[in-house]
Order: structure tokens, then sequence, then C-alpha cells
């Protein structure tokens, strides 16, 4: 009579690659997806060509606020980049969605999705870092969400305190590679977004502060695809070498 092997109870269950993948990047897909749409749909004007640039603002938001915490709950680095990539899809698809009804162009369109890319491609990296020396993943996530808050609203909090003579100059150095600045860059049809009667009355730039908008998306996307690149080079070197973490 044949004898059945006993399984040995210290021996976790295998779990296939294809039940970590469902489980896991279709979840943030469709997390992404629903919001971003939603986003998308409800800053939709009666005329669109008018404030389009809402729905491009609110998809980088959007990023920020989802990507972090999807990233850093992900153990493993391949999970992790599918869920960007899931986040970049969704909110693409709701950009090209919202730029049909408007006079823009696949043109602009393409540079607001490089904008995008480049975004998230540093929130990845930073997020991945972050992990790498042992930062729980909540905190990770939250880290990354401030930092990336500070960077996006910095014309509300810094505009007031910019330097005397050398504002304009300082300024300028900020937002030609600003994510906001160059998407209303490529917008640039739709009027700069310091003028709409809600920014007016927060910031200072266009007022006490002059300045001129990116001439192109170069600075911003080359910023933080660094961003991103440095991080992760980093992330990679030091779970290639545990003990530096720690």
């Amino acid at each position: 009579m044949t004898e059945i092997p006993a399984s040995n109870p210290s021996t976790p269950p295998k779990v296939s690659l294809g039940a970590v993948f469902l489980s896991t990047p279709v979840i943030a897909f469709a997390l992404a997806l629903f919001l971003s749409l939603v986003i998308a749909k409800s800053t939709l004007p009666p005329a669109p060509a008018d404030t389009v640039l809402g729905p491009f603002f609110g998809g980088l938001l959007l990023a920020l606020l989802i990507a972090p915490a999807l990233i850093a709950a992900n153990n493993h680095c391949h999970l992790s980049l599918l869920t960007t990539a899931a986040i970049f899809l969704a909110i693409a698809i709701a950009w090209t969605l919202t730029i049909i009804q408007t006079p823009a162009t696949p043109s602009q369109l393409l540079q607001c999705i490089a904008i995008l890319a480049a975004w998230l491609i540093a929130i990845f990296g930073t997020v991945s870092l972050l992990r790498a020396i042992r930062i729980p993943p909540s905190i990770a996530a939250a880290a990354v969400v401030i930092i990336g808050l500070a960077w996006l609203s910095w014309p509300v909090w810094l505009s007031p305190y910019l330097p005397g003579q050398s504002a304009v100059t300082f300024a300028d150095r900020l937002i030609a590679p600003s994510p906001i600045f160059a998407t209303n860059a490529v917008l640039q049809r739709e009027g700069g977004w310091t003028t709409s009667p809600i920014a007016y009355h927060l910031i200072s730039l266009g007022q006490d502060v002059p300045y001129s908008m990116p001439n192109n998306i170069t600075w911003c996307v080359t910023l933080h695809l660094l961003i991103g690149a440095t991080t992760f080079a980093l992330a990679l070197l030091l779970n290639r070498n545990p003990r530096s973490a720690s």
C-alpha cells in the first residue's frame, strides 16, 4: 500500500504568479481608472475649451494621491511596476476622453502624457528607495504624498516669501520643472491657471512676482526622470546589499 507523504505544515502554500498578478495590478488599475474618470468627468465644464486644465491638473494630483500607497504595498518590483503602469494608463485614458471634447491637439495630449509618465516614474523611484531603507509602507507612502503636495503647491505657500530682487529669477527656476506649469504651458491657449479667481487670491505669482511660462516640457520631464532613475537605482543597490539599508 502506497503511503502518502505528509505535508510539511511549515511550508507556505504556493501562490501562482498569475494569482498575484490578478490580485494586485488589476485592482490598482480598476481603482485608478474609476477615480481618474470621476475626476475628469466632474471637472468637465459646459464649455470644455475654457477650463480643460482642470482634468489634467486633477490627473497629476490623482497620481500622487493613489500611486504611493499602491506601490508601497507591493514587496516585489515587478508588481510595483505593473501598478504604476496601470495608474498611468488609466489617467492617460481619462485625459484622452477629455481632450476629444476640446480643441486641444494630439500633440498637446502626448506632451501631457509625457509629463504624467515622468511624474509617476519619480513617484515610483522615491517610494522604492524609502521601502529599500526599511521605512514601513504607510510612512513611505505618506512621506511621498507630502513631498509631492509641497512640490505641486509651492506657488501657494512659497511665492509670498520669494526673496526681493531675485524673486523673478528664483520663481522661473522653480516654474520650469514644475508639472503644473509645464502642463499649463502645453495647453497655453487655456490661459495661465494663476489668473483664475481662486488662485488670484492665494498666490502672488503674476501679481507681485512676474513670471513666464516654460517654453517646453524638457526641464520638467528631465528632472523627474532623473529623480526616478536615481532613486530606483539606489533602491536596487540597497536591496542587493541589505546590510547597507539597515
